[in-house]
């Protein structure tokens, strides 16, 4: 996504740690300020039971 943007092919958004040295050395340029995501919380329920379907752990592991 990084890349594609660096070479003009549209916008990304990201988490500013990501980015923040592009943005510093002028590779890339912040627009769109007003609009930017807030952080917020993200919270998971799922059944926890002895055995997790690999689906679910697979997300969880990705997600956290």
């Amino acid at each position: 996504m990084i890349e594609c943007a660096k070479n003009n092919f549209g916008l990304i958004q990201l988490p500013l740690y990501m980015v923040q040295y592009l943005l510093e050395n002028g590779d890339l340029v912040s627009v769109l300020e007003k609009y930017q995501a807030i952080d917020e919380n993200v919270y998971c329920y799922y059944l926890k039971v002895r055995y997790t379907e690999p689906k679910v752990r697979k997300f969880l592991d990705y997600f956290l």
